[in-house]
Order: C-alpha cells, then structure tokens, then sequence
C-alpha cells in the first residue's frame, strides 16, 4: 500500500490531535452570575479574583457568611494553584473541595453548554474537512506519480 504512507506523513495526525484537544475547551457566559445562581447552575463556572487570577472550578457547592466552597479535579491548574485551601479531598471521584474568600471574588461566570458544544463540533468539522482535503491531494498526487 504505497498510497497509506503519504496520508500518515502529510500531518492528519495532528489534525486529530487538535480535534480531541478541542474537545475540552469550554466557553462561559459573558455576564457575571451572583453566587446563588452559580450554585443553583451546577455548571462548571470560572472565578475571577480581585488580583485578577481566573480559577476554573467543576461547581460551586455551598457558601456560608465569608467563604464559598468550589469543587474541582485533583489533576487542575486550579487545585494546584490553590493546594493551600483545600479544605477535603475525595481520591475516588478525584475531586477536592476549596474555599474561596466570598470578598476576593470579582466575577463568577458559568459555563455556556450551548456554544461550548457548538465550538467544538463547529471547530472539529473544520479541521476534519481540511485534513480530508489534505488527504484526497496527496491520494491524487501519489496516483499521479
């Protein structure tokens, strides 16, 4: 099968690959979401801090007078950047619960399911094409030499 080699040289590989990192990409709501709403959501949501720090969580889980607990996967940027707040851990789902100080939040945006899913299909379906496009020019172009 001489006309395989050219298709796995020309790059569909990282075509794919982007595809499934796309696959993890979220888009949130552009508005700020007050603290009950996000609960009430049980959404991913993304925390803005006054320091200008973003922290994406699974879910906020409950609040109290001054301190909001989010949840998030053990494996996170978040949960490593806020190790020093964890207040528990659970090693079965791989989450961990955080406090977060209710004064220190300046935005709290929750995830936008509808373009989220829109984006990755939208996005994947482009690449798919192009690295198919990609694909019949070198089955071509290898049946012509």
């Amino acid at each position: 099968m001489k006309l395989t080699k050219p298709i796995f040289s020309c790059g569909i590989f990282p075509f794919l690959t982007l595809v499934f990192l796309l696959q993890s990409c979220n888009v949130y709501h552009s508005s700020t979401y007050s603290l009950d709403r996000a609960i009430d959501a049980e959404k991913k949501i993304k925390v803005k801090t006054l320091d200008k720090h973003s922290y994406k969580f699974d879910r906020l889980v409950s609040e109290d007078e001054n301190e909001i607990v989010a949840e998030t996967k053990m494996n996170s940027s978040t949960y490593k950047s806020l190790k020093d707040d964890v207040i528990s851990t659970d090693d079965q789902s791989n989450t961990a619960q955080i406090k977060l100080d209710r004064n220190q939040i300046e935005k709290i945006q929750v995830k936008n399911q509808n373009a989220s899913t829109g984006t990755k299909v939208g996005v994947g379906a482009i690449i798919l094409g192009i690295a198919a496009a990609i694909g019949v020019v070198f089955l071509v172009i290898g049946g012509l030499g």
